[in-house]
C-alpha cells in the first residue's frame, strides 16, 4: 500500500554517539504491514526488522571504510544486543560490504545468506548464491536480486569499478512494503524500471557509485516514498538537500550512518576495528509511510 507522493529524504550523517562506539538512532517507519525498524550501523551496514524477520545487509566489522577519523582509528563496530538476523544480504564481494569473519560472527544455524552469483568465485559455506533477476523466499519474506554495477565510472579508461552481474541490488517484500537496497551502483535502467519501492536505500559515494544530483534524478524515476543515502559525505547535505528538493522531495535530516570522507582513499583495516558492546544507544526516529 503507497500514501502520497512525495518522497522523505533522510540524510545519515554520524555524530559523536558512533564515535564513542554507539550505534546511530533507529529509525521506526510505521507501515500498513507493521512497524518496519531500520538500524543504521555503519558505511553500507544496515539491519531492518518487522515482527521476527531481521534482515542484516552487508555486515563488516571494520568502520574504517567511513575515515578517516581524528585520532586515526576507527570507531569500533557495534551489533550489541540486535536481534539475529534472520536472513543477512551480501551485495558485492568489495569489503566494504563482504566480511566473511563478521557473518560467522552474527549469523545463527537458521540464518539464510544471500550473497551475489560472481561467475569463478568460491563462497564460504552456508552461503546461498542469488544471480541478477532471480528472487528467494524465505519464511514469508520476498528478495529480490537487482543488478547494481557502474555505468561510466572506472578505476582506468575502459574498466568500471562494478561490472554487471557481478553484485547484487535487493528488493525486498517484507510484510506488504518494498525495501529497495541499491548496493554500489550508478541509476542503472533497471533501478530506474522499478515499482511501488516504499523505502530506498541509495549510494551517493565518488567516484565509486553516483552524485546527489545523479541519485536524485533516479529516485524520481521511480518515486520511492522514503530514501535513505548511504555511504556519504556530511559536507554534501545542504546540496544533496537541494538536489531532492529540485526532484520533489523532502529532506529531513536525522542521525545515522555515512561515510565522513568517502572521497579519501580508506586505509587498511585495524586490529582495533572490532565487534563491542554499546552503551546507551540513541532514542529512536519515527516516521509514517
Amino acid at each position: 500500500m503507497r500514501v502520497g507522493i512525495a518522497t522523505v529524504v533522510l540524510l545519515m550523517t554520524v555524530g559523536a554517539a558512533s564515535a564513542r562506539g554507539q550505534r546511530p538512532a533507529t529509525d521506526v517507519v510505521t507501515a500498513p504491514g507493521g512497524t518496519l525498524t531500520i538500524q543504521p550501523i555503519t558505511h553500507a551496514t544496515l539491519q531492518i526488522m518487522q515482527g521476527n524477520h531481521v534482515i542484516l545487509v552487508d555486515p563488516t566489522v571494520f568502520a574504517s571504510y567511513d575515515g578517516p577519523y581524528p585520532d586515526g582509528a576507527a570507531p569500533p563496530v557495534n551489533y550489541d544486543g540486535l536481534k539475529p538476523p534472520t536472513v543477512i544480504l551480501v551485495t558485492d564481494i568489495h569489503g566494504d560490504h563482504l566480511d566473511p569473519s563478521a557473518i560467522a560472527t552474527l549469523k545463527g544455524p537458521r540464518t539464510t545468506v544471500l550473497v551475489p552469483a560472481v561467475p569463478g568465485w568460491q563462497w564460504f559455506e552456508g552461503a546461498t548464491p542469488i544471480a541478477n533477476g532471480q528472487t528467494r523466499a524465505i519464511d514469508g519474506v520476498s528478495v529480490l536480486a537487482v543488478p547494481m554495477y557502474n555505468l561510466q565510472r572506472g578505476p582506468s579508461a575502459g574498466q568500471l569499478f562494478h561490472t554487471k552481474g557481478r553484485g547484487n541490488g535487493y528488493v525486498i517484500a517484507i510484510g506488504g512494503t518494498r525495501v529497495y537496497v541499491a548496493g554500489d551502483t550508478e541509476c542503472t535502467p533497471e533501478m530506474r524500471a522499478l515499482k511501488n519501492i516504499d523505502v530506498a536505500f541509495l549510494p551517493m559515494n565518488l567516484p565509486y557509485t553516483m552524485t546527489p544530483a545523479e541519485a536524485a534524478a533516479c529516485a524520481k524515476a521511480f518515486t520511492p516514498r522514503i530514501v535513505y543515502p548511504i555511504t556519504i559525505a556530511v559536507r554534501t547535505s545542504a546540496y544533496l538537500k537541494q538536489r531532492f528538493a529540485t526532484a520533489g522531495s523532502t529532506c529531513v535530516f536525522v542521525t545515522g550512518m555515512s561515510a565522513h570522507c568517502p572521497f579519501v582513499s580508506a586505509r587498511r583495516p585495524s586490529p582495533r576495528d572490532t565487534i563491542v558492546p554499546s552503551t546507551r544507544a540513541p532514542r529512536a526516529n519515527r516516521r509514517s509511510l
